[in-house]
């Protein structure tokens, strides 16, 4: 049952990762735009990369917090 968990978490953390890097590189291109006001920064920057991934991370968390709770009560 831990290997499981263990496992679960891991993947769980990947993607979480996976969107941090994400909102990092939107704020990195939203922040060049602020500073330079040129369109160019703005280059492949898609509705998903700003709300999309905001929205992703928010509930992402939520259930990695949940299941970790829900693991902690079985753990103990």
């Amino acid at each position: 049952m831990m290997y499981s968990y263990l496992l679960w978490f891991s993947l769980v953390f990947a993607q979480l990762e996976k969107t941090k890097t994400t909102l990092k590189n939107a704020k990195a291109k939203l922040e060049k735009f602020q500073a330079t006001k040129d369109q160019v920064a703005l280059q492949g920057l898609t509705k998903h990369d700003i709300t999309g991934a905001m929205m992703q991370a928010g509930v992402q968390s939520y259930f990695a917090i949940n299941q970790a709770q829900t693991k902690k009560l079985y753990l103990v």
